[in-house]
């Protein structure tokens, strides 16, 4: 009897899934979801770099130079695969420029960096219903904390190594140190933070980005949709670029690590924006539920 009643709840489970993501497939299609994704792309292309300048400018007050431009590497390196000749090319350069950047400049080059992440609320928002969507000023305040949530991360990150440096450093004069980076729990540690990091990240759009109130059990299930397949669409792509089937120096010559990134940026979005309707749908929204001609299940 267990095992019967345990079929069935599988069962259930799986037909409630199947028909969330069938509804947040077809209104991920009726909202041009890839042409949103491409849209990104492109804002992210004129983002891209005025985000370097305010990163690198505002990190080179704290620490030298040569720290500034690894941190701010590490911090894109991370999040874009293949990104490391384009970022490492143009640092140089970016700090060059710092101190030609004065405070209205610097404000100046914020704005533009929020022009991506406008974009990104924007399509987030486009799947919840038109009274859950946010206004044109509430999106790019928007963009301007997600800029300055960034600069925060790069701080912790900073902090964060600096801890683990130290930590390296003194392992072998105190006692029992060294056994703490040859344990199971730091193999546990370091595998949280590659998952948790990323699911934090998008559990934290889709609940706050729309209006409307959006149930925990809903964010937290898309989230975790989106984080499986981001991580398993980053190995892909890095497996695709080693792999020598990627030829866009052929192609695109100088131009084919922007390519690279653009590409990468347009496939994260991609995930992205699916994610939100996902979420929308699990949310059991009647906009649509009349997709799929039933009603759909709510993750409350």
């Amino acid at each position: 009897m267990e095992i019967k009643r345990l079929t069935r709840e599988g069962k259930r489970i799986i037909k409630k899934i199947l028909l969330i993501m069938q509804a947040a497939g077809a209104s991920f299609q009726r909202e041009g979801g890839t042409r949103g994704a491409a849209g990104m792309a492109y804002y992210t292309l004129f983002s891209f770099f005025p985000l370097l300048i305010v990163l690198v400018t505002i990190v080179s007050y704290f620490v030298d130079s040569a720290e500034a431009s690894s941190r701010v590497a590490q911090l894109v390196i991370s999040v874009i695969p293949d990104s490391e000749d384009l970022v490492v090319r143009n640092i140089g350069r970016l700090l060059a420029l710092r101190n030609s950047v004065g405070f209205a400049g610097l404000l100046a080059f914020i704005w533009s960096g929020s022009n991506a992440f406008s974009m990104m609320v924007h399509n987030i928002n486009s799947a919840w219903p038109e009274t859950e969507r946010r206004s044109f000023f509430q999106k790019r305040l928007f963009g301007l904390a997600m800029v300055i949530v960034i600069i925060i991360v790069l701080f912790l990150l900073m902090l964060s190594s600096t801890l683990l440096n130290i930590l390296v450093r003194y392992k072998e004069t105190v006692p029992g140190l060294d056994l703490l980076f040859n344990t199971w729990l730091w193999n546990i540690g370091t595998k949280a933070l590659y998952w948790g990091v990323p699911f934090l990240f998008f559990y934290s759009l889709y609940r706050i980005i729309p209006m409307g109130r959006v149930p925990i059990k809903a964010a937290g299930f898309s989230a975790l949709v989106v984080t499986l397949l981001w991580r398993m669409a980053s190995t892909g792509f890095q497996f695709y670029l080693s792999s020598g089937l990627a030829n866009y120096e052929v192609v695109f010559g100088s131009l084919s690590a922007v390519v690279v990134v653009l590409l990468w940026i347009y496939y994260s979005s991609v995930i992205l924006f699916f994610g939100a309707h996902v979420c929308a749908a699990a949310s059991g929204k009647k906009e649509l539920g009349a997709l799929s001609e039933k009603r759909l299940p709510k993750l409350r």
